[in-house]
């Protein structure tokens, strides 16, 4: 053998064994014929990192759902596709259809999109994509360069034009009008965002691929125009430009599914795990680097990327001493989500150079460029809020403990109405209204089965935008103290339901009494001071708002004096817990909230304040300012105060 080996980040070389010449010989070349194979035909022959086929799964794609498999290790006799069985996996329920990929420096991100385009389009007769970049240039230099790569070898040799196909690319020119068509009828379209949006009407599409700062103006458009055809839509993006509008959009509210150790990042002063955070074992990266110095080569063979199993499995062991950074989360919008791709998923990216680079800058440059994480130009306020360890099971909510209720009137908008549980240690929020449950009288959202979000993600304003759940239901005083009799489960309104059945004169709601019994008994109820005290004068006196209530039955007390930073401090102490630490009954948070209380979540994950006081989320906030500023107790049934008894709801 006169050529001297490559150097390849996945094929390694094999060892040579005394008196196996002419077997390692046979090996080597093996080996260089899968290198060629690669080289000319990546479609086929070409590395798929695992976060590839993971994505595939995402998206449901087509040879996802083929072929089914077993899994041995729940040795079920079920047969499930792959992608069926890594959604299992992750407990999502049905395939996506946008994606946004986050990718650090050389992940393989564009790749991946590049080759997923090329692949349905080969793969279904008749299907359309387009693929947008900024500007003309970036288009040619890159999405047609990488869309052209996972061409097959005889379209590469020479132009191909019949009476259904035309393919030509040059390396200066890209595609002649910037599109192809292959012999199967499909068709691939390039596009910018500099041309008009409106051009973007119209049509129908199987696949979207869009480049780095696509606006979220064009993102919404495109929505539709693979809705039809019932297709996909990818986003790669860099985070260099940080968190704009479009990844805005998609994180806002988004809930982790999974997370990863960054080695990179030590919390606490630490040092940095240099091989595991590409990969390797302590062991085999010093193997691997006195084999490169012997030879006297480059150490680019150092990353080993984590197999599929450990990224879509979810760990319980020990907590490490290094931050957490995200892997995939599932969006606020139904059929959408988040995927990040790491430096170390992508060998041929060379990794190590890329650690070494950036090892150095700081932990938010370590974040974006090795771990592909947009860091927010406004912080949410609440830092340690984190659902895997503040958002609770309803089953898990405890049975018994004094129960407090706050409401914020607001104005033209629905109220917002909370339910605390407070016992010796810690608040547990287990409702709020409007939620994600039906609501007699209201409408149904689209999505159901209630009324839907209280907001919703937006790329324009830091808090979000009012969703369908702020729009007014049109109910007066009684029809709301119908609902909190109905969720309380009073005594008068289980009546009421009965004499509906029998068609008996019902009691007047104003009437109904909390008194006469009830499932749920809060202690003490609160409403928003500076709504309730406000006078409006009525038979030429002054009436509030409180009066109002304590007339048809309900006694509310006025919240106290609001100062919103100190609400949020408030808030972020009975948050706090050390995420180094094993979490322990030393260790953990006061504060837990019930995975019911969605509109609650979602403007914890999102609301800065940047908005004021017409921030979209502003309103569960206040609630949650109120109740921690009223430093309200847990009221023992056996000493002087009676608590208040809550069953399972």
């Amino acid at each position: 053998m006169t050529k001297r080996p490559k150097v390849h980040p996945v094929l390694r070389l094999p060892p040579a064994l005394p008196g196996q010449y002419e077997a390692w010989v046979k090996l080597l070349e093996l080996r260089q014929k899968k290198i060629e194979a690669e080289e000319s035909d990546p479609m086929n022959y070409g590395y798929e990192p695992p976060s590839w086929k993971l994505a595939d799964a995402l998206f449901g794609m087509p040879w996802m759902e083929t072929e089914e498999t077993t899994d041995n290790r729940l040795q079920t006799t079920d047969r499930k596709t792959q992608g069926q069985r890594i959604r299992d996996e992750l407990g999502i329920r049905r395939p996506w259809s946008i994606l946004l990929i986050m990718g650090a420096n050389r992940s393989s991100k564009s790749q991946y999109a590049a080759r997923t385009v090329m692949k349905l389009i080969r793969w279904k007769s008749g299907a359309r994509a387009w693929c947008f970049h900024e500007n003309e240039r970036n288009s040619i230099d890159y999405q047609q360069l990488y869309v052209h790569h996972y061409f097959p070898p005889e379209w590469k040799v020479k132009a191909v034009k019949t009476h259904k196909a035309f393919m030509s690319f040059s390396r200066q020119n890209g595609f002649p009008d910037r599109n192809f068509v292959l012999p199967n009828d499909s068709s691939c379209n390039f596009r910018t965002y500099e041309q008009d949006i409106r051009k973007s009407e119209g049509g129908e599409c199987d696949i979207v691929w869009c480049d780095e700062l696509v606006p979220v103006d064009l993102v919404n458009v495109l929505k539709s125009r693979i809705a039809t055809r019932a297709g996909w839509m990818v986003i790669t993006f860099t985070p260099v430009e940080g968190y704009s509008g479009t990844v805005k959009k998609f994180l806002d509210g988004a809930r982790m599914i999974r997370d990863a150790t960054a080695y990179l990042l030590p919390a606490g002063g630490g040092e940095m795990d240099l091989a595991r955070a590409l990969g390797v074992s302590v062991e085999h990266a010093a193997e691997l680097k006195a084999w490169a110095e012997k030879r006297g080569e480059p150490v680019d063979v150092w990353s080993v990327p984590e197999k599929l199993e450990e990224i879509i499995e979810k760990g319980h062991g020990a907590r490490e001493p290094f931050e957490r950074v995200p892997r995939i989360a599932q969006c606020v919008e139904e059929g959408e989500g988040v995927l990040w791709f790491h430096g170390r998923d992508n060998p041929y990216g060379n990794p190590a150079q890329l650690v070494e680079l950036y090892r150095k800058s700081g932990p938010d440059k370590v974040k974006e460029r090795c771990y592909g994480v947009a860091l927010k130009a406004m912080e949410a306020r609440f830092p340690k809020f984190r659902e895997d360890v503040h958002v609770i099971e309803p089953a898990a909510v405890p049975k018994e403990g004094t129960v407090y209720f706050f409401m914020d009137p607001a104005g033209s908008r629905n109220p917002f109405m909370k339910w605390f549980l407070r016992t010796r240690e810690k608040t547990y929020l287990y409702r709020e209204w409007p939620g994600s449950y039906g609501i007699p009288g209201a409408p149904v959202y689209e999505a159901g089965p209630g009324p839907g979000p209280w907001a919703v993600p937006d790329g324009k304003h830091p808090d979000g935008a009012r969703g369908p759940a702020q729009k007014p239901f049109g109910f007066g005083l009684l029809r709301l103290k119908m609902e909190i009799a109905r969720l309380e489960e009073w005594a008068d309104w289980l009546q009421d339901v009965k004499d509906q059945e029998n068609s008996k004169p019902r009691k007047p709601v104003a009437d109904w009494k909390i008194e006469n019994g009830a499932r749920e008994k809060p202690f003490r109820r609160f409403i928003d001071s500076r709504a309730a005290s406000s006078p409006r004068v009525e038979n030429d006196r002054p009436v509030t708002l409180q009066e109002d209530m304590l007339r048809i039955g309900l006694d509310f007390e006025l919240t106290p004096g609001f100062s919103i930073n100190e609400g949020v401090m408030r808030i972020n102490d009975a948050l706090d817990y050390d995420p180094a630490r094993a979490m322990d009954w030393m260790n953990s948070p006061r504060f837990y909230i019930s995975r019911e209380c969605q509109n609650t979540v979602f403007s914890y994950l999102t609301w800065t304040g940047e908005d004021g006081n017409k921030g979209a989320c502003k309103d569960p906030i206040d609630l949650d300012c109120y109740y921690w500023l009223a430093d309200l107790e847990y009221m023992d049934p056996k000493g002087q105060w009676v608590t208040s008894g809550r069953a399972a709801y």
